[in-house]
């Protein structure tokens, strides 16, 4: 037999454990690094992702509400003017405020006329028209729509219906913290004779386009001359989507200026102008 040579017992030198275990360190350090940073990205992504889709949501039902606001069925006789220019403080069958919310109003037809739960509602008893109350709930940081009815020619709704939440409450993946309204107004008063106008009144005459935005206040009792709706929601994502807080460019739905907001939350302002679509039109003498 051959003796073995005391060398070949050797373990690792003391340099040599320092050295393996600091490549091992740096390695790890590597990898964990990648391994935040594409958890930080998919967060990121994932609060882009979910605040686009509610934004989406949001602009196109109250862009579908606004378009079918003094929807009229198309076999209704109306009786008289007073019906299609009720007194205030709603002067139009179509829309209205009350300085913080928009009330629309609009008679159900089958499918061509929608509820705020998205149902299709029909004409109801003694030629009723459904209406529409939507506001921002600031408490629980969320837009609401709430139904009621009025009667033909009415100026106030009646008993309000059960609210529901059209965009935030329970179980979604964004808040709203503003929600701004300004209203199309049409100010012309001569339109040139034989094009095809609008009829605000009996007697006021427009051309149907918006020639200044106005707040509820500046609107007045004047709403028969309101022809769009300029709609601004603010929101944030419920989770937070930055580990600090994080200086972001958010735009004002108050005065349209853009400002610098910290926070850890996603913020994105979300805008959407919609014209009304069944205004009362006829030829200009």
């Amino acid at each position: 037999m051959f003796a073995q040579s005391p060398n070949s017992q050797r373990g690792f030198s003391l340099i040599e454990l320092m050295v393996g275990g600091t490549v091992g360190m740096v390695m790890l350090f590597a990898v964990s690094a990648v391994f935040l940073s594409s958890q930080r990205a998919s967060r990121q992504q994932r609060a882009q992702s979910e605040i686009a889709e509610e934004g989406r949501y949001a602009l196109d039902t109250l862009k579908r509400f606004v378009m079918q606001a003094g929807y009229r069925q198309p076999d209704l006789n109306i009786p008289s003017a007073t019906a299609i220019f009720p007194p205030a403080p709603l002067n139009s069958e179509a829309i209205g405020s009350t300085g913080s919310d928009l009330i629309l109003r609009f008679q159900g037809y089958g499918s061509l006329a929608y509820g705020c739960d998205g149902a299709a509602i029909n004409l109801g008893t003694g030629n009723d028209w459904n209406q529409m109350s939507i506001a921002l709930d600031s408490a629980n940081k969320k837009i609401t729509c709430t139904p009621s009815s009025v009667a033909t020619g009415g100026a106030t709704g009646g008993a309000a219906g059960t609210a529901v939440d059209l965009v935030g409450g329970t179980d979604s993946a964004v808040k709203v913290t503003a929600f701004e309204l300004q209203f199309g107004y049409d100010d012309t008063t001569n339109p040139s004779k034989y094009d095809v106008g609008c009829m605000y009144s009996s007697t006021i005459q427009g051309d149907c386009l918006a020639d200044s935005y106005k707040t509820a206040a500046q609107v007045g009792s004047n709403w028969n001359r309101v022809v769009a709706v300029r709609v601004c929601l603010k929101m944030e994502t419920v989770k937070d989507a930055f580990e600090v807080s994080t200086a972001q460019k958010v735009l004002s739905c108050t005065d349209g200026s853009i400002a610098s907001q910290n926070s850890k939350k996603l913020i994105r302002t979300f805008t959407t102008t919609s014209s009304l679509r069944n205004l009362v039109r006829a030829k200009m003498e």
